[in-house]
């Protein structure tokens, strides 16, 4: 397994997704957060990854 989420996520627009999503996962919920992602182009999986998995995440800078 590469260790690339200790590096910064190079796509910025990925980025504020995530970052975004985080948001509406705080306020709705996991599955509304990646469906969120999902509708972005992130497969359900890995939004499902990142957002149940902080300690995974790429640093957004």
């Amino acid at each position: 397994m590469h260790d690339d989420h200790y590096l910064p996520r190079p796509d910025i627009r990925t980025a504020k997704q995530v970052e975004q999503a985080i948001e509406v996962q705080q306020v709705l919920d996991t599955h509304a957060a990646a469906l969120y992602l999902h509708k972005r182009g992130v497969d359900f999986a890995v939004a499902l990854r990142v957002l149940t998995h902080p300690e995974r995440r790429r640093r957004s800078h």
